[in-house]
């Protein structure tokens, strides 16, 4: 049972880009309209996929940090339409994921692990503006078991606090001596709603389940200039979301043919 007296969780505070409003898929915004930018999607995620597999990965397995085979996670799409209208409800503008360690065991989970012991996994909030609705909205929502609604995966904020702190005291640590941003690795991505509301329609009847990717950042100029040299990358979305970030841990959402990254990291 949540206790509505629990203090409140303090959030970063949010830049102006993520308080004004949605991002948009930051894999496909990267570059100018382009008739190749139906591919550019899949360029991008396949090199942020490629990257985690040939470094964060192997330095995870060799500090013992337990994940999902190959980094690849799952979220249902009834569930994240559920997210969806319950921060309609609430008036909540953004669904953060909050980097966590949980038990590989968890009876409400369904984990598919490298190893042993607590497992990398993400938190999900519903928040206004950049401070947390109320405590009580926090949730499981990855690698969930069939049939369990919001009600049943719900989390107090005592209990998403005791799993990032166990994040923070080992898993965060090899995660930012392996890359560091402000002296950290990633704590928290930020997902504005009309951005969800958006993949949601776009997703209608032709997804079930969304894979989700836990990867990190290519060297995004080489990647894009490899591939085609007429590509005009956009200098305020390269600066705002990959300039200096390469190696930082992110998440990609895919559908079948579609990968979307829409996430504001923090830090």
């Amino acid at each position: 049972m949540n206790n509505l007296n629990e203090p409140k969780e303090i959030v970063p505070k949010l830049s102006e880009n993520y308080l004004s409003g949605p991002i948009g898929n930051k894999l496909v915004e990267i570059i100018e309209e382009h008739p190749l930018t139906k591919f550019i999607d899949e360029l991008m995620a396949k090199s942020f996929i490629k990257h985690a597999k040939d470094g964060m990965f192997p330095i995870l397995l060799k500090n013992n940090v337990n994940f999902n085979v190959d980094g690849i996670y799952e979220m249902e799409y009834s569930l994240l339409q559920d997210i969806c209208t319950k921060m309609d409800e609430i008036g909540a503008d953004n669904l953060v994921f909050t980097f966590v360690e949980v038990d590989q065991d968890n009876e409400f989970l369904e984990m598919n692990t490298v190893g042993n012991g607590n497992i990398l996994y993400a938190v999900a909030s519903l928040v206004k503006g950049n401070k947390i609705v109320e405590n009580e909205y926090n949730y499981l929502v990855i690698n969930v078991k069939k049939g369990l609604t919001l009600d049943n995966l719900n989390i107090t904020y005592a209990d998403k606090k005791k799993l990032r702190d166990s994040y923070i005291k080992y898993s965060h640590k090899i995660l930012k001596d392996y890359f560091s941003i402000n002296g950290k690795n990633t704590q928290f991505i930020y997902y504005h709603i009309d951005d969800i509301k958006k993949t949601l329609v776009d997703e209608n009847g032709r997804c079930d389940t969304f894979k989700v990717y836990l990867c990190e950042i290519s060297d995004v100029e080489k990647v894009i200039s490899e591939y085609d040299s007429s590509l005009t990358i956009r200098p305020e979305v390269y600066r705002e979301h990959f300039q200096f970030r390469e190696r930082q841990m992110t998440l990609v959402f895919n559908s079948e043919d579609r990968y979307y990254d829409m996430g504001g990291l923090r830090p």
